[in-house]
Protein backbone atom coordinates (compact mmCIF):
# COMPACT_ATOMS: atom_id res chain seq x y z
CA UNK A 1 0.00 0.00 0.00
CA UNK A 2 2.43 1.96 0.67
CA UNK A 3 4.26 2.28 -2.64
CA UNK A 4 0.89 2.24 -4.46
CA UNK A 5 0.38 5.71 -1.96
CA UNK A 6 3.65 7.22 -3.15
CA UNK A 7 3.30 6.22 -7.11
CA UNK A 8 -0.26 8.18 -6.48
CA UNK A 9 1.89 11.47 -5.40
CA UNK A 10 1.33 10.66 -1.47
CA UNK A 11 4.29 11.41 0.73
CA UNK A 12 4.22 8.22 3.24
CA UNK A 13 5.74 7.95 6.78
CA UNK A 14 5.38 4.53 8.13
CA UNK A 15 5.16 4.06 12.14
CA UNK A 16 7.24 1.92 13.74
CA UNK A 17 5.09 1.09 17.40
CA UNK A 18 7.00 1.24 20.37
CA UNK A 19 8.37 -2.30 21.49
CA UNK A 20 9.07 -3.01 18.09
CA UNK A 21 12.67 -3.61 16.35
CA UNK A 22 12.95 -0.56 15.50
CA UNK A 23 10.69 1.18 18.12
CA UNK A 24 13.34 0.28 21.86
CA UNK A 25 15.53 3.74 21.84
CA UNK A 26 15.50 5.05 25.15
CA UNK A 27 17.25 8.07 26.99
CA UNK A 28 17.87 6.35 29.99
CA UNK A 29 16.53 2.66 30.17
CA UNK A 30 17.16 -0.83 28.10
CA UNK A 31 14.63 -2.86 27.15
CA UNK A 32 17.10 -5.75 27.70
CA UNK A 33 17.14 -5.12 31.26
CA UNK A 34 14.64 -2.87 32.30
CA UNK A 35 10.87 -3.82 33.07
CA UNK A 36 9.71 -0.08 33.31
CA UNK A 37 10.68 0.09 29.59
CA UNK A 38 7.63 -2.40 28.74
CA UNK A 39 5.22 -0.63 31.15
CA UNK A 40 2.99 0.98 28.27
CA UNK A 41 0.01 -0.51 25.72
CA UNK A 42 -1.63 0.96 23.17
CA UNK A 43 -3.08 3.75 25.59
CA UNK A 44 0.51 5.86 25.84
CA UNK A 45 1.29 4.71 22.24
CA UNK A 46 -2.01 6.93 21.55
CA UNK A 47 -1.67 9.49 23.87
CA UNK A 48 1.94 10.48 23.78
CA UNK A 49 3.98 8.70 21.07
CA UNK A 50 1.72 9.57 17.95
CA UNK A 51 1.18 13.25 18.74
CA UNK A 52 4.61 13.51 18.39
CA UNK A 53 5.37 11.71 15.28
CA UNK A 54 2.36 13.45 13.83
CA UNK A 55 4.13 17.12 15.04
CA UNK A 56 7.25 15.68 13.58
CA UNK A 57 6.21 14.95 10.16
CA UNK A 58 4.00 18.07 10.12
CA UNK A 59 6.74 20.45 11.35
CA UNK A 60 9.44 19.24 9.09
CA UNK A 61 6.67 19.19 5.57
CA UNK A 62 5.52 22.48 6.78
CA UNK A 63 1.93 20.66 6.44
CA UNK A 64 -1.12 21.75 8.58
CA UNK A 65 -2.72 18.11 8.66
CA UNK A 66 -2.40 14.87 7.29
CA UNK A 67 -4.18 11.42 6.47
CA UNK A 68 -3.80 9.03 9.26
CA UNK A 69 -4.43 5.69 8.31
CA UNK A 70 -4.39 2.90 11.24
CA UNK A 71 -4.98 -0.88 10.46
CA UNK A 72 -6.76 -2.86 13.71
CA UNK A 73 -4.32 -1.89 16.20
CA UNK A 74 -3.48 0.85 14.98
CA UNK A 75 -6.59 2.47 14.06
CA UNK A 76 -7.26 1.81 17.99
CA UNK A 77 -4.13 4.28 18.62
CA UNK A 78 -5.35 6.56 16.66
CA UNK A 79 -9.10 6.72 18.98
CA UNK A 80 -6.89 6.58 21.59
CA UNK A 81 -5.22 9.73 20.21
CA UNK A 82 -8.36 12.07 19.40
CA UNK A 83 -10.14 11.10 22.41
CA UNK A 84 -7.58 11.89 24.63
CA UNK A 85 -5.76 14.60 22.74
CA UNK A 86 -8.55 16.43 21.05
CA UNK A 87 -6.69 19.12 19.55
CA UNK A 88 -5.09 16.63 17.44
CA UNK A 89 -8.34 16.14 15.65
CA UNK A 90 -7.42 19.09 13.94
CA UNK A 91 -4.25 17.85 12.35
CA UNK A 92 -5.69 14.77 10.89
CA UNK A 93 -7.66 15.72 7.07
CA UNK A 94 -8.87 12.24 7.09
CA UNK A 95 -8.71 9.26 9.48
CA UNK A 96 -8.63 5.69 7.61
CA UNK A 97 -9.49 3.20 9.53
CA UNK A 98 -8.84 -0.30 8.42
CA UNK A 99 -10.62 -3.15 10.68
CA UNK A 100 -10.59 -0.92 13.94
CA UNK A 101 -10.94 -2.45 16.98
CA UNK A 102 -12.77 -0.20 19.64
CA UNK A 103 -15.74 -1.25 21.32
CA UNK A 104 -16.54 -4.67 20.43
CA UNK A 105 -20.43 -5.82 20.07
CA UNK A 106 -20.13 -8.77 18.00
CA UNK A 107 -20.05 -12.46 19.94
CA UNK A 108 -16.96 -13.81 20.62
CA UNK A 109 -15.96 -17.28 18.59
CA UNK A 110 -15.35 -20.51 21.23
CA UNK A 111 -11.64 -19.98 20.59
CA UNK A 112 -11.31 -17.30 21.68
CA UNK A 113 -13.49 -17.17 24.74
CA UNK A 114 -11.02 -20.10 25.38
CA UNK A 115 -8.39 -18.74 25.32
CA UNK A 116 -9.01 -15.48 26.87
CA UNK A 117 -10.46 -17.44 29.92
CA UNK A 118 -6.74 -19.18 30.42
CA UNK A 119 -5.25 -15.62 29.26
CA UNK A 120 -4.82 -14.21 33.22
CA UNK A 121 -3.37 -17.04 34.57
CA UNK A 122 -0.72 -17.19 31.40
CA UNK A 123 0.59 -13.56 31.93
CA UNK A 124 1.10 -14.32 36.06
CA UNK A 125 3.14 -16.92 34.78
CA UNK A 126 5.27 -14.87 32.79
CA UNK A 127 5.34 -11.61 35.25
CA UNK A 128 6.58 -14.13 37.89
CA UNK A 129 9.10 -15.20 35.76
CA UNK A 130 10.03 -11.14 34.78
CA UNK A 131 9.00 -11.52 31.24
CA UNK A 132 7.43 -8.36 29.97
CA UNK A 133 8.15 -8.20 26.69
CA UNK A 134 6.20 -9.92 24.13
CA UNK A 135 6.48 -11.65 20.60
CA UNK A 136 10.70 -10.28 19.69
CA UNK A 137 11.78 -10.92 16.96
CA UNK A 138 14.02 -13.62 17.03
CA UNK A 139 16.02 -15.27 14.38
CA UNK A 140 15.82 -18.55 15.05
CA UNK A 141 12.31 -18.16 16.00
CA UNK A 142 11.77 -17.05 12.51
CA UNK A 143 13.97 -19.53 10.81
CA UNK A 144 11.77 -22.32 12.58
CA UNK A 145 8.45 -20.78 11.42
CA UNK A 146 9.50 -20.22 7.83
CA UNK A 147 11.00 -24.07 8.26
CA UNK A 148 7.38 -25.39 9.30
CA UNK A 149 5.25 -23.25 7.19
CA UNK A 150 7.22 -22.91 3.78
CA UNK A 151 5.76 -24.64 0.44
CA UNK A 152 6.45 -28.70 0.72
CA UNK A 153 6.27 -28.65 4.29
CA UNK A 154 3.49 -31.07 5.81
CA UNK A 155 2.85 -28.87 8.75
CA UNK A 156 2.03 -25.62 5.96
CA UNK A 157 -1.78 -26.47 6.39
CA UNK A 158 -1.63 -26.33 10.18
CA UNK A 159 -0.43 -23.04 9.91
CA UNK A 160 -2.46 -21.67 7.52
CA UNK A 161 -5.48 -23.57 10.03
CA UNK A 162 -3.90 -21.90 12.57
CA UNK A 163 -3.73 -18.24 11.19
CA UNK A 164 -7.82 -18.87 10.03
CA UNK A 165 -8.95 -18.98 13.23
CA UNK A 166 -7.49 -15.80 14.61
CA UNK A 167 -8.74 -13.59 12.01
CA UNK A 168 -11.32 -15.71 9.65
CA UNK A 169 -10.83 -18.11 7.00
CA UNK A 170 -10.28 -17.14 3.29
CA UNK A 171 -8.15 -19.64 1.24
CA UNK A 172 -8.77 -17.86 -2.40
CA UNK A 173 -6.97 -14.49 -0.97
CA UNK A 174 -3.80 -15.93 0.86
CA UNK A 175 -0.93 -17.31 -0.76
CA UNK A 176 1.10 -19.64 1.16
CA UNK A 177 3.99 -18.55 -0.55
CA UNK A 178 4.58 -15.55 1.25
CA UNK A 179 5.26 -17.23 5.20
CA UNK A 180 9.20 -17.44 4.17
CA UNK A 181 8.47 -13.75 3.29
CA UNK A 182 5.89 -12.98 6.66
CA UNK A 183 8.20 -14.55 9.19
CA UNK A 184 11.30 -12.54 8.37
CA UNK A 185 9.50 -9.63 10.17
CA UNK A 186 6.34 -11.09 11.99
CA UNK A 187 5.41 -10.85 14.51
CA UNK A 188 8.19 -8.26 15.70
CA UNK A 189 7.31 -7.70 19.52
CA UNK A 190 5.18 -5.38 22.10
CA UNK A 191 4.77 -5.20 25.46
CA UNK A 192 2.42 -7.95 27.41
CA UNK A 193 0.55 -5.25 28.75
CA UNK A 194 -0.41 -4.26 24.97
CA UNK A 195 -1.48 -7.40 24.71
CA UNK A 196 -4.03 -7.57 27.91
CA UNK A 197 -5.10 -4.34 27.32
CA UNK A 198 -6.04 -5.62 23.56
CA UNK A 199 -7.94 -8.41 25.19
CA UNK A 200 -8.91 -6.80 27.69
CA UNK A 201 -11.10 -4.59 25.68
CA UNK A 202 -12.32 -7.51 23.22
CA UNK A 203 -13.40 -9.51 26.02
CA UNK A 204 -15.62 -7.45 27.84
CA UNK A 205 -16.10 -5.53 24.71
CA UNK A 206 -15.81 -1.67 26.47
CA UNK A 207 -13.09 0.41 24.71
CA UNK A 208 -11.49 1.80 27.87
CA UNK A 209 -8.43 2.35 29.64
CA UNK A 210 -6.19 -0.06 31.24
CA UNK A 211 -7.90 -2.48 34.05
CA UNK A 212 -5.46 -2.07 36.86
CA UNK A 213 -7.86 -4.25 38.83
CA UNK A 214 -10.20 -2.11 42.06
CA UNK A 215 -7.70 -1.15 43.96
CA UNK A 216 -5.12 0.10 41.36
CA UNK A 217 -8.27 2.01 39.28
CA UNK A 218 -8.43 4.08 42.74
CA UNK A 219 -4.96 5.07 42.57
CA UNK A 220 -4.74 5.35 39.07
CA UNK A 221 -8.31 6.70 37.92
CA UNK A 222 -9.96 8.06 41.48
CA UNK A 223 -12.73 4.88 40.57
CA UNK A 224 -13.31 1.25 40.67
CA UNK A 225 -13.19 1.00 36.70
CA UNK A 226 -10.92 2.69 34.12
CA UNK A 227 -12.64 5.43 31.88
CA UNK A 228 -14.34 5.00 28.53
CA UNK A 229 -12.30 6.52 25.52
CA UNK A 230 -14.73 9.17 24.87
CA UNK A 231 -15.46 8.64 21.02
CA UNK A 232 -17.42 12.22 20.45
CA UNK A 233 -14.19 13.41 21.23
CA UNK A 234 -13.11 11.82 17.88
CA UNK A 235 -14.24 14.76 15.08
CA UNK A 236 -11.98 13.87 12.46
CA UNK A 237 -13.44 12.99 9.13
CA UNK A 238 -13.56 9.12 9.26
CA UNK A 239 -13.74 6.51 6.83
CA UNK A 240 -14.14 2.94 8.54
CA UNK A 241 -13.58 -0.53 5.85
CA UNK A 242 -14.40 -3.52 7.13
CA UNK A 243 -14.38 -7.47 6.13
CA UNK A 244 -17.17 -9.28 5.77
CA UNK A 245 -15.25 -12.45 7.14
CA UNK A 246 -13.20 -10.71 9.41
CA UNK A 247 -13.74 -11.97 12.97
CA UNK A 248 -11.77 -9.73 15.11
CA UNK A 249 -13.28 -6.45 13.79
CA UNK A 250 -16.77 -7.16 12.42
CA UNK A 251 -19.41 -5.57 10.32
CA UNK A 252 -21.69 -5.05 13.76
CA UNK A 253 -18.50 -3.20 15.36
CA UNK A 254 -17.85 -1.28 12.94
CA UNK A 255 -21.19 0.01 12.29
CA UNK A 256 -21.17 0.70 15.97
CA UNK A 257 -17.98 2.36 16.01
CA UNK A 258 -19.53 4.69 12.92
CA UNK A 259 -22.39 5.36 14.73
CA UNK A 260 -20.48 6.56 17.81
CA UNK A 261 -18.31 9.30 15.36
CA UNK A 262 -19.49 12.42 14.87
CA UNK A 263 -18.02 12.59 11.71
CA UNK A 264 -17.85 9.17 10.10
CA UNK A 265 -17.79 9.64 6.48
CA UNK A 266 -18.26 6.70 5.22
CA UNK A 267 -18.97 2.62 6.05
CA UNK A 268 -16.88 0.63 3.30
CA UNK A 269 -17.72 -3.29 2.88
CA UNK A 270 -14.23 -4.91 0.89
CA UNK A 271 -16.36 -6.59 -1.70
CA UNK A 272 -14.97 -9.66 -1.28
CA UNK A 273 -17.23 -11.98 1.16
CA UNK A 274 -14.65 -13.63 2.68
CA UNK A 275 -12.40 -11.09 3.58
CA UNK A 276 -10.90 -11.13 6.72
CA UNK A 277 -8.74 -9.42 9.44
CA UNK A 278 -5.07 -10.39 7.31
CA UNK A 279 -6.33 -9.68 4.23
CA UNK A 280 -6.18 -5.94 4.71
CA UNK A 281 -2.41 -6.65 4.23
CA UNK A 282 -2.11 -9.85 2.54
CA UNK A 283 -4.52 -10.75 0.33
CA UNK A 284 -4.15 -11.61 -3.18
CA UNK A 285 -6.17 -9.12 -4.37
CA UNK A 286 -5.92 -6.19 -2.25
CA UNK A 287 -4.99 -3.64 -4.59
CA UNK A 288 -8.15 -3.84 -6.62
CA UNK A 289 -9.88 -4.65 -3.36
CA UNK A 290 -8.70 -1.88 -1.30
CA UNK A 291 -5.79 0.15 -2.01
CA UNK A 292 -7.18 1.47 -5.39
CA UNK A 293 -10.05 2.43 -3.87
CA UNK A 294 -8.06 3.76 -1.03
CA UNK A 295 -6.63 6.30 -4.00
CA UNK A 296 -9.50 7.01 -4.62
CA UNK A 297 -11.30 8.15 -1.34
CA UNK A 298 -7.75 10.35 -0.38
CA UNK A 299 -7.90 12.07 -3.92
CA UNK A 300 -11.11 13.29 -2.80
CA UNK A 301 -10.07 15.09 0.46
CA UNK A 302 -6.90 16.45 -1.02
Amino acid sequence: MAYILADAGYDMWILNNRGSTYSKAHVNLNPERDKTFWDFSFHEQGVYDLPQIIDYVLNLTRQKDLFFIGYSMGATIGHVMCSTRPEYNAKIRHFVNFAPVTDTVHILPPSYNIVFSVFPEFVKSLRAQNITELFPRRALAGNILRSLCQNGSSMQSICVASIFLIVGVDYKQFNPELFPHIFRYFPDGSSLKTAEHFIQIMSTGIFREYDYGTTGNRIMYGSDAPPKYNLSQVTAATSIYYGAGDIISTKADCEYLAKKLPNAMGLFKIPYHHFNHMDFMWATNVRQLLYDPLVNLLNKYK
